[in-house]
């Protein structure tokens, strides 16, 4: 079954009123909370490599200072229930539903009110994320994951802009292609970004990852 642009507006539009109800389910079920120099967690296949950016280092312990610091909490099963990410001001909050089908990842500001800023709807089949669909303020994406064995070759993303309340079509972003190794280790990561005129009138390939020997190169936005 696909997620409708519709389904996930709707999750998203229910999503500020939610704030306790998913506070409290998620939290009564962590059994242990682990910190880390930034955020190490997503569920969205080849996320941080997509990105560009290095996941967060392990920490030991909670640590004195936890400006621009992140935990998680987990629970029995060794799922993440609960990440909060730190600024000056306080921190954000995800939420994770995984009895939910399909799971639900709900994200709030770290302000008093606690603002919805999106809800990910993400598909499975067995261990494998095949799809996500977010819908947040300003617009809605989807993304779309191609496998070969245990690998995710190709990711398809798809965004609809949001303008004074009007959600556009949903349209191709880019394509994000991994390519690896014998060992089946990530080597480089490509985003094929279509032509896009007049301003783009051909197809660009942007560099985001890379393996050169003990080294990694991102590319930071």
């Amino acid at each position: 079954m696909m997620d409708t642009i519709e389904q996930v507006e709707s999750a998203f539009a229910n999503l500020a009123s939610e704030y306790l109800s998913r506070k409290t389910r998620s939290e009564r079920t962590v059994r242990e909370w682990r910190w880390a120099t930034w955020c190490w967690f997503d569920l969205r296949p080849l996320y941080f490599e997509r990105e560009g950016f290095t996941p967060g280092r392990r920490l030991r312990q909670a640590p004195a200072d936890r400006y621009g610091c992140a935990c998680c909490g987990f629970d029995e099963m060794g799922q993440v229930a609960v990440q909060r990410e730190f600024n000056e001001f306080g921190f954000y909050e995800t939420f994770y539903n995984w009895t939910a089908n399909p799971i639900e990842v709900a994200h709030f500001d770290y302000s008093e009110d606690k603002k919805a800023i999106n809800i990910m709807i993400v598909r499975t089949d067995g261990a494998r994320v095949i799809s996500s669909s977010a819908a947040a303020t300003h617009g809605h994406m989807r993304e779309d994951y191609e496998w070969d064995g245990d690998q995710v070759r190709q990711v398809a993303v798809s965004h609809a802009h949001r303008e004074q309340g009007h959600l556009e079509d949903l349209r191709p972003l880019h394509t994000a292609k991994a390519f690896y190794d014998d060992k089946g280790a990530v080597q480089r990561v490509e985003l094929l970004w279509p032509p896009a005129p007049p301003k783009q009138p051909e197809a660009i390939i942007e560099l985001m990852f890379e393996r050169r020997g003990k080294k990694i190169y991102r590319r930071r936005p």
